[in-house]
């Protein structure tokens, strides 16, 4: 059976402490689930199974496996939460996980800086289309979540209207500069790297009188060994409340702006230090996810 995964406490499984409670847990939403996928791979002589299990708004477990003799034999599972209902306009690639029937979306995004990697929640739509008959190709639509082992609310930063435009302007900027560096722009180099040392100076000068997540707006940055993980501060602009109809245990669904990025986050809320309200910042370090469109190829 499927492993504890670390995020099971995020979606309300705080009370699963072993495996004999989380197989208990899984063989329940095999009798239980709301929706399904089957996917013959005639290539490997097997079925690939894919199934759902809502438990609050939104957010729930799936479980991954091979169908034999109309039994489910569970290969993996995770808790997931649904995408942001903003869309994020990304050039993306779709990579196979080495461990497992698992796959990661790998884009390289210029609002973070590094390559942008997420864990497929739709691998059922992919692995479909990967054996279609009919042509498919990844789309540039994507809509991101994540998941919160905990976190913390933070006051937001005292700017107007103004600045926060100017900070836009700024940032598409900055967007062009890096875009043309990577097209071999050695003007555009140049000028970020001079840009780069004149950031570091004006922080390092506040630094010395200010805490720095007063200078530090929002910031977006790999966490720890997964590659798929990442530490985030980002803005609040929208908070729901929900309950696992299980365990009873409260969620938040915080939707979070970072780096001009949208990702919905479900957090725990005995997880969570401080209130959430629309204009304060999110600092956690999250599991991220997302749903990508693949599109069928139209000869015209």
């Amino acid at each position: 059976m499927s492993h504890i995964n670390s995020f099971m406490k995020t979606i309300g499984f705080q009370g699963i402490k072993n495996q004999r409670q989380m197989d208990q847990l899984l063989n329940w939403i095999v009798a239980n689930y709301d929706r399904d996928a089957v996917i013959p791979v005639p290539s490997a002589d097997t079925t690939y199974v894919q199934v759902w299990k809502e438990f609050g708004n939104g957010f729930g477990i799936s479980i991954v496996g091979e169908l034999e003799d109309d039994e489910i034999n569970v290969e993996y599972s995770y808790p997931y939460v649904r995408g942001c209902e903003i869309d994020e306009k990304m050039d993306l690639q779709i990579e196979k996980l080495s461990s497992r029937e698992a796959y990661a979306g790998v884009s390289e995004n210029v609002n973070v800086g590094v390559s942008l990697i997420f864990f497929l929640q739709n691998a059922d739509e992919f692995l479909r289309t990967h054996h279609a008959k009919d042509y498919y190709f990844v789309g540039e639509r994507v809509h991101l979540a994540g998941l919160a082992s905990k976190g913390v609310v933070l006051l937001e930063l005292n700017k107007d209207e103004e600045q926060r435009e100017q900070e836009k302007e700024k940032n598409k900027d900055r967007n062009q500069l890096i875009e043309a560096a990577r097209a071999g722009d050695m003007k555009a180099i140049e000028t970020l790297t001079l840009e780069d040392m004149d950031t570091y100076t004006k922080v390092t000068r506040r630094s010395k009188r200010e805490d720095i997540l007063t200078i530090v707006d929002t910031y977006f940055m790999p966490y720890g060994i997964e590659s798929d993980q990442y530490s985030i501060l980002g803005i609040i602009y929208k908070v729901e409340e929900s309950e696992n109809q299980l365990t009873k245990e409260k969620i938040y669904l915080l939707s979070v702006e970072c780096n001009n990025i949208h990702i919905r986050i479900a957090i725990n809320r005995d997880q969570l230090m401080g209130e959430p309200v629309c204009g304060r910042r999110l600092k956690a370090n999250i599991w991220l996810q997302g749903t990508a469109e693949f599109i069928r190829w139209k000869e015209s």
